[in-house]
């Protein structure tokens, strides 16, 4: 019986989730985008999280509030540069990395049972084009000398 209820509740807590596919490029800033109507909820609790969302919400939460508290930040490069008061808390990482690819997930804490507000990034870091342009001319130098 316990597995069923389990069941069920991964099934109700993946009801409302958006799955999108985000590129970066390092050195650059990346915006993973995460909003809810704030003028209708008013301010709420909202994290970020390194991974998949478990049923729980966030799991190795990098940035979370709780009902328009000042939000945790986890590290300098993580930034909320969004409106939080319109619902903005999407995330900005600042001058990204090649480990900063993965999966974020992002997770609003809405009124009522089984409602959250879920948003799944896949993110890929990819070198920035003038520095793949650059190597592809010190190849080509180098070849021909």
């Amino acid at each position: 019986m316990r597995g069923i209820c389990y069941l069920f509740l991964s099934v109700l807590s993946q009801v409302c989730a958006d799955a999108l596919k985000l590129s970066g490029y390092v050195g650059q800033n990346v915006t993973s985008p995460c909003t809810y109507d704030a003028q209708a909820h008013g301010l709420l609790s909202f994290c970020w999280g390194q991974g998949e969302l478990s049923i729980l919400g966030c799991s190795n939460s990098i940035v979370y509030a709780t009902d328009g508290v000042e939000p945790f930040i986890s590290k300098s490069r993580y930034q909320l540069l969004g409106r939080l008061s319109d619902g903005d808390v999407s995330l900005t990482i600042l001058n990204a990395q090649p480990g900063d690819g993965g999966v974020y997930s992002c997770s609003v804490e809405l009124p009522g049972w089984f409602n959250d507000y879920k948003v799944h990034i896949y993110l890929a870091i990819e070198e920035a084009l003038q520095t793949s342009i650059q190597a592809t001319i010190n190849t080509l130098f180098t070849s021909t000398v």
